[in-house]
């Protein structure tokens, strides 16, 4: 029987190219040093959180990996970003990346729980399952606030990119492609300017809750 405590990760870091389905990069993710990357080489060790992980719609042998009253309904990559922001935790954005269980959600982080000499960045958080359950836990509000349009695919746009799906699955692929490195101090290896310094993630969703709507992203 798979439990949570089964591990992917030789399964989750594999690169699949991202089917045709409709996604931005955030213009907002900007409350941290933000630079762009290519060379993704100081972020393999890093853990990868995908938004399979959290989603209630999936069964833990589907690959979900937080028990069913924390699991969120169909929550997407840039809410697993803002939530990771909140932990004071670096991490690098990947909306091109794409879990192989889960075509139609795309989107991945990777999130570094150490520092290079093995000091934890958030003390409350010593490894990949307590780094899962705190962010599970930050998800509701967060999605409460931040809301996101659902992809605009009809029915039969996505069960004909289901059906060419099997008849051509995606395969591994090592190359390397741009992110978004966010992190909680210091910089990235990119020349790419930071982007301006914006309120903290959790300061805007507070001022929404207080009269405004969420923002709206495809």
């Amino acid at each position: 029987m798979v439990t949570i405590e089964d591990d992917d990760d030789d399964i989750d870091n594999m690169d699949f190219p991202l089917p045709l389905v409709p996604t931005s990069l955030p213009a907002d993710l900007g409350h941290h040093n933000v630079k762009y990357v290519t060379d993704d080489a100081r972020f393999k060790d890093w853990v990868c959180l995908y938004p399979l992980y959290f989603d209630r719609n999936h069964s833990i042998e589907e690959g979900r990996r937080v028990n069913l009253d924390l699991a969120v309904e169909r929550p997407r990559v840039r809410h697993l970003a803002e939530a990771v922001s909140d932990l004071h935790l670096e991490l690098l954005f990947e909306p091109d990346k794409i879990h192989p269980r889960d075509f139609l959600n795309p989107g991945r982080v990777k999130v570094q729980l150490r520092h290079e000499g093995g000091q934890l960045l958030n003390s409350s958080i010593t490894d990949r399952k307590s780094l899962y359950r705190k962010v599970a836990r930050l998800l509701p509000e967060i999605m409460e606030t931040l809301t996101i349009d659902e992809l605009d695919m009809t029915e039969e746009e996505v069960a004909k990119q289901l059906k060419q799906l099997m008849e051509d699955p995606p395969q591994p692929t090592h190359a390397k492609s741009s992110a978004m490195a966010i992190e909680s101090g210091g910089s990235a290896s990119s020349s790419a300017p930071p982007s301006s310094k914006k309120p903290s993630a959790k300061a805007e969703r507070q001022a929404k809750k207080n009269g405004r709507k969420g923002r709206n992203l495809v």
